[in-house]
């Protein structure tokens, strides 16, 4: 197995725990509860039996971040590919002076268009 391979199954075993549940009252008379943010990184406060609010550790907070990093690069990528397979071969792709000299000579001719339209 890969490392990246073993990362996802240690991440799939995580999500599968429950996450530890805290009541408001716990939280206010003992410090118990950190034990559990220590090992998961997410507990989840309760009222009764309705979760009012979850406490995320700092590191927990960053794997969050890193996630949500993870899925907008992958978004990125999907929407470039899509833009790229739906130009298809129409596709022009110019850089530097080429890109620079091939906007010039365009707004060029939409000037003259305008000013042949105008003329008319």
């Amino acid at each position: 197995m890969t490392s990246q391979s073993v990362a996802r199954v240690d991440q799939l075993r995580k999500a599968a725990q429950p996450t530890p549940r805290v009541s408001l009252t716990e939280l206010a008379r003992s410090t118990k509860w950190r034990e559990s943010m220590v090992e998961y990184a997410v507990v989840e406060l309760c009222d009764h039996s309705d979760t009012v609010g979850y406490l995320v550790s700092p590191v927990g907070l960053q794997d969050m971040l890193n996630r949500l990093e993870e899925l907008e690069h992958e978004l990125d990528e999907a929407q470039i590919a899509a833009i790229v397979a739906q130009r298809g071969g129409n596709a022009v792709w110019e850089t530097g002076e080429q890109l620079a000299s091939s906007v010039s000579d365009l707004f060029d001719a939409q000037a003259q268009q305008e000013a042949t339209y105008a003329n008319q």
